[in-house]
């Protein structure tokens, strides 16, 4: 399967309340980035005009593998159900956070650099920037990402 994205310029859902509290799984993302620039110099490859952007996603609560229409479908209606019994099982106690979730959209948000603070200065030692496997959650509100979103067959 060939993956194509439409990107708008901006996710034009009511997102603000979601990207206070983003979870990433690494608690510094600029260690890939520092990965990546690091491999580019060992090749001797010369920077570039590359624009770079943090790619941010999540699973969906029924952890389904999307491949095509019909799968989109069945991932959104068992959301829902799995919705309803949460919903159900606490007696509507949540109703409000759970009235308030955004539509789900089949794709990916995409932020500039500055994001996660600011890159390691050039020349900067890049082994000051230590792999950490926590987990750090991020405030992005003061971002508007761009949305990818997929173009589903």
């Amino acid at each position: 399967m060939s993956s194509n994205f439409e990107i708008l310029p901006r996710d034009p859902r009511p997102i603000s309340n979601d990207l206070k509290r983003v979870l990433i799984e690494q608690s510094d993302p600029h260690y890939m980035f520092i990965r990546w620039k690091n491999f580019l110099e060992r090749w001797g490859i010369s920077p570039t005009d590359t624009k770079y952007k943090w790619l941010v996603t999540s699973t969906t609560l029924t952890n389904h593998y999307i491949y095509n229409r019909e799968d989109a479908i069945s991932a959104l209606q068992k959301e829902d159900d799995l919705s309803k019994a949460i919903q159900k099982q606490f007696r509507f106690k949540y109703i409000e956070h759970l009235e308030s979730l955004v539509n789900a959209a089949f794709g990916f948000w995409l932020f500039p650099l500055e994001a996660f603070g600011p890159l390691p200065e050039q020349g900067q030692s890049r082994t000051e920037h230590t792999r950490d496997r926590g987990d750090h959650v991020w405030d992005l509100s003061a971002y508007q990402p761009e949305l990818a979103l997929s173009n589903i067959p």
